[in-house]
């Protein structure tokens, strides 16, 4: 993980997201409304990405390809999850591949510098990191 001052904290949150898309990917369908413009292959596209994005986040750049696999894993599991454990969702290779292009937008974002988000928080509030060791 990078150096930084609330990197649990940071770290937990992403956990946190990812439990939300998993619960958005597994509960029925029309349990949330969404805006009629924005299409399933978006939400995936968008979900996807900013999971990858806030990871990208949270650890070193040299691991961003690791966090892309990671993620691309959980989504190819959620789409399992869909097939298996629900009635009215399916698993969708599209989905899927909209997953994908969500987090290599992310990474390509990252590569940009776009990872230094939350260093950019934690600077812009005065935090800074304290080795305990």
């Amino acid at each position: 993980m990078r150096e930084l001052a609330l990197a649990r904290f940071w770290f937990a949150g992403g956990v946190a997201l990812c439990l939300i898309v998993l619960v958005a990917l597994l509960v029925p369908q029309d349990t949330f409304t969404t805006p009629a413009s924005l299409g399933d292959k978006a939400q995936h596209f968008i979900a996807f990405g900013g999971i990858a994005g806030w990871f990208s986040g949270v650890f070193e750049r040299r691991y961003v390809w690791i966090v892309a696999v990671s993620i691309a894993g959980f989504g190819i599991v959620t789409e399992y999850l869909q097939w298996v454990l629900t009635d009215d969702r399916h698993g969708d290779i599209g989905d899927l591949l909209a997953d994908l292009a969500g987090i290599l937008a992310a990474v390509g974002a990252a590569r940009l510098g776009l990872d230094q988000w939350s260093a950019w928080i934690e600077r812009r509030f005065g935090l800074e990191y304290r080795r305990t060791r």
